[in-house]
């Protein structure tokens, strides 16, 4: 991959990634005002919200799109 691509690359990234956190505070605002937020604990002392599993969701599903055929953890 030549530098421009990569690049690009990294600006898709970092957009995808700056919209996970937008997405993550739009949410995390909603709670200020009331809304209920649904927490499951993966382990011990280890929790995690639906809003932490929809941003994932959304980012590893952009990813994908941007990287066809790269294995993401």
């Amino acid at each position: 991959m030549e530098i421009k691509e990569l690049l690009s690359l990294k600006e898709s990234v970092i957009s995808i990634v700056k919209e996970g956190g937008t997405y993550l505070s739009d949410r995390f605002t909603m709670l200020r005002e009331g809304a209920f937020l649904e927490v499951e604990e993966k382990g011990t002392s280890d929790f995690v919200t639906q809003v932490d599993r929809q941003v994932e969701g959304m980012i590893l599903s952009k990813l994908e799109k941007l990287t066809p055929g790269v294995k993401l953890v």
